[in-house]
């Protein structure tokens, strides 16, 4: 015989339990409402254009139920579509689609998304699976042709520009680069703020045309090879004297998969009547016998890279340490350059997580840059044998420069290749005129700015005149995969008694073929 209590005990456990679901389904009703009213409140704050709440309101909904969620996530796409941020709304009408993939109004939103966003396989993809929810869709019929059209281009594109693989099995990489050759223009115009007066001049070095500009050009005939042509009236920064009339360099390299190595000659040209630095009447050349001079360079640089990272040593060095033999009217120039750049790219995306699975040459491009560069001028100036007696001036400057690039000018289909950044550069400046002390190491200049007779003395960098901060904003575009154009502003604060700050605009234009 069965325990009397078992009974019981059944009989409350079968109405509690039925009592709970009652609950369940009352609480069930109430989480539908309460995730309606969040949705219809999030739609009023966004027909309010107060986007932020309205995702908020979105979001909350989202969380109480997510196995309504796509409505909801329909709704959070759409607010973010009226924000401006395709982004985000994309990954919203994406996750909307997922949850209910009979909701055709977010397919037909994520097409259209992705159709503005130049994702034309996609667009298909997703216009197609609307008309098959609904044949008569208007909205997929405005633009779902054009999306046809516009993949068949791509996928023409894509076959003509794709230079992967072996050459035995793809004629398009069979030695040809990517980019064949630049040529292009660019022109400064340079204001120099004089900080008594607060007075704006115009800087004009001693150039043709009396502005820092100038042409290049880049040529890729082979893999194997790059060739390199400059010519500019250069600008050194405003403390230096602005006698540098020009200076032309030709260049050439030789790549392997990861290193390349090269050599150029460098010509520059000064104009030594015009030897003051702006708004100051302080002259720095004597020896008025000559107008002009020149000076050729041989000098030699190598580096690497790979899809992360690049790296360059460009050396053009000094070759007058001594030149102390005077003549009648005779002047001895020379130049001294050194660059190093470092770049890595950090594989960063503002705003969004980086796919690891995503190739390195499709992005993100998020690069760190460092360089450092020397300029060096030596002068040395003689006078008739019954005049003065000969003299040598030195002027350097020394930069060190850290900042980002974001982007990449590479080709793209239907699109307009942008990158933008910014370097920040401490600079020093080295000035050593008049001396008279021409036996000593470098014609009394020393050799980077180091004088070995005052290493002694704790005075080594005797000729150090001061430094300045430069704050340098860039950026470039790309169109039709052609046609580049850059921008450049920069601003140079010169601290303490220095006269003059400067500010800058630099534009250029090139063509690539």
């Amino acid at each position: 015989m069965r325990n009397p209590y078992s009974y019981f005990l059944l009989a409350m456990l079968f109405f509690a339990s039925a009592a709970g679901a009652q609950n369940q389904k009352k609480s069930s009703k109430d989480l539908a409402a309460e995730v309606d009213k969040l949705n219809w409140e999030g739609i009023d704050l966004s027909n309010d254009s107060r986007y932020l709440d309205a995702a908020d309101r979105f979001q909350k909904a989202i969380s109480l139920d997510d196995s309504r969620a796509a409505r909801s996530y329909h709704n959070v796409a759409y607010t973010y579509e009226l924000a401006g941020d395709k982004n985000k709304a994309l990954e919203n009408y994406q996750k909307a689609v997922v949850r209910n993939p009979q909701q055709t109004v977010s397919w037909a939103s994520l097409g259209r998304m992705q159709y503005t966003m130049g994702l034309y396989k996609d667009a298909v993809f997703s216009g197609e699976t609307t008309l098959k929810l609904d044949p008569r869709n208007a909205s997929v019929q405005k633009w779902l042709p054009d999306a046809y059209s516009k993949l068949a281009e791509q996928k023409i594109y894509d076959a003509r520009n794709d230079l992967t693989g072996d050459p035995a099995t793809n004629p398009n990489c069979e030695a040809r680069p990517e980019v064949i050759g630049e040529v292009g223009v660019f022109a400064s115009a340079i204001g120099v703020i004089d900080k008594q007066s607060t007075a704006l001049n115009l800087y004009k070095p001693a150039g043709v045309l009396q502005t820092p500009a100038g042409a290049y050009a880049e040529f890729n005939p082979l893999r194997e090879l790059t060739f390199r042509l400059n010519g500019q009236t250069p600008y050194y920064g405003i403390l230096q004297p602005t006698f540098y009339a020009g200076s032309q360099k030709i260049e050439m390299q030789y790549n392997f998969k990861y290193f390349f190595f090269g050599g150029g000659i460098l010509f520059s040209q000064l104009n030594v009547e015009n030897s003051t630095v702006p708004v100051s009447t302080t002259t720095y050349i004597q020896n008025t016998d000559y107008t002009s001079i020149s000076d050729t360079k041989f000098g030699l640089f190598m580096g690497g890279r790979d899809d992360l990272t690049f790296f360059v040593l460009r050396i053009y060095p000094r070759y007058l340490f001594r030149d102390a033999e005077s003549a009648p009217k005779s002047t001895s120039f020379d130049v001294a350059k050194v660059e190093i750049e470092y770049r890595r790219n950090l594989r960063l995306q503002l705003g969004s997580v980086v796919d690891e699975k995503q190739p390195i040459s499709k992005g993100p491009f998020t690069d760190i840059i460092v360089k450092f560069v020397i300029d060096e001028i030596y002068l040395t100036e003689y006078k008739p044998t019954t005049g003065t007696d000969a003299v040598g001036h030195y002027f350097g400057t020394y930069d060190l420069s850290i900042g980002m690039e974001f982007g990449k000018l590479q080709r793209e289909f239907d699109k307009v290749a942008t990158t933008w950044g910014f370097l920040l550069t401490n600079r020093l400046y080295f000035q050593n005129t008049g001396n008279t002390n021409l036996t000593s190491f470098g014609n009394g200049q020393g050799y980077f700015g180091f004088n070995s007779t005052g290493a002694t003395t704790g005075n080594a960098f005797s000729s150090y005149r001061g430094n300045s901060f430069i704050v340098t904003l860039f950026a470039a575009q790309m169109f039709k995969n052609r046609y580049i154009l850059r921008e450049q502003l920069f601003f140079e604060g010169t601290p303490g008694s220095e006269r003059n700050h400067a500010i800058g605009l630099q534009l250029s234009f090139g063509v690539r073929f």
